[in-house]
């Protein structure tokens, strides 16, 4: 904001100045043109009376500064009264300079009607500066407008983002919990010992992450190794995994823990219920600037319910994506001709600095 109004101040002063320099220069021209012949003795009366013209100027530009917040109607009818009482005071300024520089010249020149010719002429010249400065409020006005609108769209961005990561953490506390209580119950309690400590080591792991920012693809890998071997303590046989990533997407930056909820979807609705073991493969490559991910499944020999009945999973990570890289995403899940399943990710490809 601070730097905004500095802008703005910028602009106004160069505006004025450059406008009054411009005139200066034109009538100075003007009057070399005219009068060849004449004497340099007009050059300091007229640069006081462009020191006033400037003065007068800011004058205006702090009105219009003061009635900024006014309907547009209002403004212009501030500029055109402001415009009106600059040219009066301006015209007045012009005779008293040249009456104290030029006395004999500028009393044997003046008379009433001259001077409403200068106060019509310095009108015009007011008037279109007026309106220039009137247009560059607007404009100030709208990118400060625009700024706070984009600024106001990544807060609402950022929170929704929050919280879509932050909804995994009972959802993945959930699932895991059930493991743990399902080998609870068996004799050998040393299976339930190994998940709880890998669950530690993994919540350890997770929760040091900023759900807002992002990590290289190759620390989402090896969040997701941490949660499946307590997983793999459950399933045991059941589970294979394959981690196909090349080297340059590894070092692609992913929303944190975005694989989380697909992984727990293979194990919940292909491994669960599957008797024969059942392949999870995470799969990565760059292809033409974008990171492209897959995670897959083979088909096991249960009968698994769509995976979109959680109301979760996939919704998550589509929403995230979306919050995240808006158009440039693409999230399509699909069943193979095998009878596996498909989450295909696709996003601008970006490595940290």
């Amino acid at each position: 904001m601070i730097r905004t109004r500095m802008s703005a101040s910028a602009g106004t002063t160069w505006t004025i100045l450059l406008f009054w320099i411009a005139q200066y220069s034109l009538l100075t021209a003007q009057q070399m043109l005219m009068e060849p012949k004449d004497d340099a003795s007009y050059l300091l009366p007229r640069a006081c009376v462009t020191l006033i013209g400037i003065t007068l100027s800011f004058v205006i530009a702090a009105v219009l500064r003061r009635y900024r917040n006014v309907a547009p109607r209002g403004q212009i009818v501030v500029t055109v009264i402001a415009a009106l009482l600059a040219c009066v005071l301006h015209a007045a300024g012009n005779f008293a300079i040249f009456d104290l520089f030029m006395r004999d010249v500028n009393r044997m020149e003046a008379d009433l009607a001259s001077y409403f010719m200068a106060v019509i002429q310095w009108f015009w010249c007011y008037a279109a500066l007026s309106g220039l400065l009137l247009v560059l409020s607007y404009s100030f006005q709208a990118g400060q407008r625009d700024r706070r609108i984009a600024q106001l769209r990544h807060e609402a961005d950022t929170a929704q983002m929050r919280a879509l990561r932050y909804q995994l953490n009972p959802h993945f506390m959930f699932n895991t919990l059930n493991s743990v209580a399902a080998l609870i119950g068996r004799p050998d309690a040393r299976a339930a010992e190994a998940m709880v400590e890998n669950l530690a080591d993994f919540l350890r792991a997770s929760l040091s992450l900023d759900p807002q920012d992002d990590i290289a693809l190759a620390r989402e890998i090896e969040l997701q190794s941490l949660y499946l071997g307590i997983e793999s303590v459950r399933f045991a046989e059941r589970l294979r995994i394959e981690i196909q990533v090349s080297e340059d997407a590894g070092r692609g930056l992913v929303p944190s823990l975005i694989l989380q909820p697909l992984v727990e979807n293979v194990l919940k609705y292909a491994v669960s219920p599957s008797m024969c073991p059942v392949i999870l493969v995470i799969a990565a490559r760059v292809e033409a600037g974008f990171l492209k991910i897959a995670v897959r499944n083979s088909a096991g020999d249960g009968v698994p319910r769509s995976p979109r009945g959680t109301g979760v999973g996939l919704a998550n990570v589509e929403a995230r994506l979306v919050a995240r890289f808006g158009d440039a995403a693409v999230f399509r899940p699909y069943k193979g001709r095998d009878g596996g399943f498909t989450v295909d990710l696709s996003m601008p490809y970006v490595v940290a600095a």
